[in-house]
């Protein structure tokens, strides 16, 4: 077999052995690959013809089966028509959304058009297109009457979609109205923060939202949040006919927003958008939870900074409407975001030549505007954040910024036309903002001295600022008395409290401090124990937090411990949050103070010269609101007892500092305020 086949092979002609190899086929089978694949029967003139009849016909290559079979053309036919077809879809998607979103820009009734500023757009705010702004160079359009939006229209099934979405949440007209009858605290704050004096808690009327755009229908939602978390504690709640309690409520409407942010956040990129992050904020700072607040109004900076709120007016543009409130929500951001990084210890997001824009072109800086201390409150958090002790340059800076405090004229309160009436008048709106502008000023004046209150064996030397911190420290808890009156007593903001707090608790260790005889005044025990009334009754609020449980419980403590100095009656057990730190010694930890060792020393009086000294403080530690690691959270359950021994032993305290850091991720988790 292998020489017949080798013999075979030798006697192929060369025209035979440049043809591919043949296939074994089954014997008396003649058939082209062509009519295999048309499924015909193959015919033959003759055994000769080397192709049969029905490829003849159809012009086509006849080509045997025992020969390899040939590329199929149709194949990549087919694959180019699929290309094709996939183009082609491709481009019919894209002319629907583009009819889709004609349609809908061209309706009025499709939705409420959102404003954007009148100042810039985000092409106008191209850094290097700025650098040829000027007389001889415009790169700006010429137009000035355009509003630009901003707003991406997305296709009209998504947005009727997630309009759906919201409205499900929004509450009947007839409820809304009750809530917003039922308290007028959030008209207080629209006046304050936007100077906006509708009646109406709604920014748009009711029977728009079903063709309002899902940014609008977000505000709203977040306006009536803050309505129910202005509720009087005495309100029926089954008045209201609400589905489910005040805060499921609220948390369902920050979820609805969250997610509004999260799917497109260039769906907020309007005056609009920007004022949900607002409103967001101001819900986590009546909440207490001061860290969210924060970066709510940094996504706000982020937000206007692309949309050009930084960026001035030109001087030839005529201040509109959208301008105006454009000026407000970026005065009221750059304020906000002062407040909160003062109080956390943050860098502040934007330099002080934010202030030097068209927007505060009309405010003085040494009047008593809010833009002075929104300066100032930079300058404190700058000095903060430079010094980390004790310096010469970090006096000579308090000293520079007490002198700007100083020179600034605070205007008069006249309470006596605010309390004529708790409706929402005009002149109720304007005592409540020159309140809070009161309230920040003493602030920043107890923040800035506070540094030089528990420093050891100088107390002659800075007596100034004791002095001065300890006096705004009043201020603070007198004005803080004057809102809760203005409001009814209403008023819910937990961060407020929190600043109530810090000032009593400054009074109340100036009475414990080394060299102190007289354990504080009349006057000084009054505030404090205002304080802790105000504090008392927030307990029993709607919203009841940590914060006033806790704070009553540390001031408590605190007032026992002077009593108890000051030989007057008092209980011999007082509730307190501690840890025992041995014989004679205990240990309190009080929330940006940090930690404080109360010492027992067995003599009556305490001499000056000898008395117990404090231990250095960092500045930044105590100028910054220093978390602690607070293992003993002081709830209801587990408030310990303490002796606080014989009448001749007194206590006085010494700072524990300097090996606390600057700031706890879980200090929120211990007191509750989100810092």
């Amino acid at each position: 077999m292998g020489s017949s086949h080798r013999g075979d092979e030798t006697n192929l002609s060369p025209l035979d052995a440049e043809q591919p190899p043949r296939k074994k086929v089954r014997k008396g089978t003649r058939s082209c690959w062509e009519c295999k694949h048309r499924k015909v029967r193959c015919h033959f003139e003759s055994d000769g013809k080397p192709s049969c009849k029905e490829c003849i016909s159809r012009g086509s290559t006849c080509r045997s089966q025992d020969l390899p079979e040939p590329e199929n053309p149709r194949e990549s036919d087919r694959s180019n028509l699929n290309e094709r077809m996939t183009r082609v879809e491709l481009l019919l998607e894209k002319v629907l959304q583009k009819l889709d979103g004609a349609n809908g820009a061209a309706s009025p009734n499709q939705f409420t058009a959102l404003s954007t500023s009148e100042a810039a757009t985000p092409a106008d705010n191209a850094p290097v297109l700025s650098l040829f702004q000027n007389e001889i160079i415009g790169c700006r359009q010429s137009s000035p009457t355009v509003i630009h939006n901003t707003l991406p229209v997305k296709n009209g099934r998504d947005m009727d979609r997630l309009r759906h979405d919201l409205l499900v949440l929004m509450l009947p007209e007839k409820t809304i109205h009750k809530i917003s009858e039922a308290s007028s605290c959030w008209w207080l704050l629209r006046a304050q923060c936007f100077h906006v004096y509708e009646q109406s808690l709604l920014p748009i009327p009711y029977p728009q939202l079903s063709n309002s755009h899902p940014t609008l229908i977000t505000m709203c939602l977040l306006w009536v949040a803050i309505s129910l978390q202005q509720l009087p504690t005495d309100c029926p709640m089954g008045f209201l006919n609400l589905p489910c309690s005040p805060k499921q409520l609220i948390e369902q409407y920050m979820a609805a927003a969250g997610s509004l942010a999260s799917l497109n956040e260039d769906m907020l990129s309007s005056l609009e958008g920007i004022e949900c992050f607002i409103l967001q904020a101001i819900i986590h700072n009546n909440d207490g939870r001061l860290r969210s607040a924060w970066t709510s109004y940094r996504h706000a900076m982020n937000i206007a900074q692309i949309t050009g709120l930084h960026s001035p007016v030109p001087a030839d543009r005529e201040p509109g409407q959208v301008t105006s409130k454009a000026s407000l929500i970026w005065g009221h951001i750059i304020h906000a975001d002062r407040y909160l990084s003062l109080m956390l210890g943050m860098h502040h997001g934007i330099g002080d030549v934010a202030f030097d824009s068209r927007y505060f072109s009309d405010q003085k800086p040494s009047s008593g505007s809010m833009v002075a201390l929104g300066r100032i409150a930079g300058s404190i958090i700058d000095r903060n954040q430079t010094f980390g002790e004790m310096t010469s340059g970090m006096v000579r800076m308090t000293q520079t910024i007490d002198a700007t405090l100083g020179a600034i004229e605070l205007p008069s309160i006249d309470l006596r036309i605010a309390h004529v009436s708790q409706h929402r008048t005009i002149e109720r709106a304007k005592s409540y903002s020159e309140l809070m502008t009161h309230l920040w000023f003493h602030q920043l004046t107890a923040w800035l001295h506070l540094p030089f209150l528990l420093k050891p064996n100088i107390r002659d030397r800075y007596d100034y600022s004791r002095r001065s911190c300890l006096q705004a420290s009043r201020e603070m808890i007198s004005c803080y008395t004057k809102i809760r009156d203005l409001t009814s007593g209403s008023f819910c903001c937990k961060s407020l409290d929190f600043q109530a707090f810090t000032a009593a608790v400054t009074l109340v260790l100036d009475m414990l401090g080394p060299g102190t005889i007289v354990s504080g005044s009349q006057s000084d025990w009054a505030a404090v124990e205002s304080v802790m009334a105000v504090l008392r009754q927030q307990k029993d609020a709607e919203f009841p937090g940590k914060v006033a449980t806790r704070g009553v419980a540390a001031l408590e403590t605190l007032m026992g411990i002077v009593k108890h100095n000051a030989s007057e009656q008092s209980s011999p057990h007082v509730p307190v949050s501690l840890q025992q730190e041995g014989e004679g010694h205990i240990k309190i930890e009080i929330p940006y103070f940090g930690s404080f060792l109360l010492h027992r020393n067995a003599r009556k009086h305490i001499d000056v010269a000898q008395s117990q000294t404090v231990a250095d403080v960092s500045p930044r530690q105590s100028t910054l609101p220093t978390p602690v690691d607070n293992t003993n959270t002081i709830e209801e359950s587990q408030l310990a007892l303490l002796d606080l021994g014989p009448d001749l032993d007194l206590w006085t305290f010494d700072v524990d500092l300097s090996t606390l850091p600057p700031f706890l991720s879980d200090f929120g988790d211990n007191w509750d305020l989100g810092l």
